[in-house]
């Protein structure tokens, strides 16, 4: 600390540097703040302001947000091919290709697993404009990717990892001048090492719920 820097300078950039966190604490956790100081709101956002949802799609409000983490009702969604219903009685994660064990697993396979925690916040690519509303973060709570594939034995050949979500719908597919119709899951990919990686989690759990 310079001598031309004094302790409410210090305090004033610490709190700009907390950001959200400095939303609902009491005064008595800065008694300089709360005697001296007028928190402003961290967004301007006007109040008459109404957010469109939808229900393949949920914005989260950051006018509303007073904690570390986005309660599960509130926590942004977005699909392109619409929100799926999951039977867990029925449901099963299937594991096949390069492994010597295809596996079948159904909820209560994966809650038997050894489990862990993951603080973890996502944000869409499209979150930008005014509203910053398609980003969030929570508690998560389940199986690391790893363990699964070790179960399945995954196989040195395998080098591409691709992960099917049960959301699905049809795209036009071009091949040899002519469109056709396929129906098909939604899905992303990752490389030998990130999926084998310590953080890639198989989430059954949303901020204990």
């Amino acid at each position: 600390m310079t001598k031309q820097t004094t302790r409410r300078e210090m305090l004033k950039e610490s709190i700009a540097l907390a950001g959200l966190g400095v939303l609902g604490l009491p005064e008595w956790a800065f008694p300089a703040l709360a005697q001296e100081q007028t928190l402003v709101p961290f967004t301007d956002l006007p109040e008459t302001l109404t957010l469109e949802r939808t229900p393949d799609r949920r914005i989260i409000d950051i006018r509303t947000i007073n904690g570390v983490f986005t309660p599960s009702d509130q926590f942004f969604t977005t699909q392109h091919y619409g929100h799926p219903e999951i039977d867990t009685a029925t449901y099963r994660l299937r594991v096949s290709g390069l492994v010597d064990r295809p596996l079948a697993l159904s909820l209560a396979d994966l809650q038997a697993m050894p489990s862990r925690e993951l603080v973890f916040g996502f944000e869409c690519s499209g979150n930008r404009g005014p509203v910053n509303g398609l980003s969030s973060n929570g508690l998560w709570h389940g199986v690391p990717l790893r363990a699964v594939l070790e179960r399945a034995g995954v196989q040195p050949e395998a080098r591409e990892f691709v992960l099917f979500g049960a959301d699905h719908g049809e795209e036009e597919v071009e091949f040899r001048g002519r469109t056709y119709p396929v129906d098909q899951n939604y899905g992303r990919s990752l490389q030998r090492d990130q999926a084998l990686s310590d953080e890639p989690l198989l989430a059954y759990s949303l901020n204990d719920e």
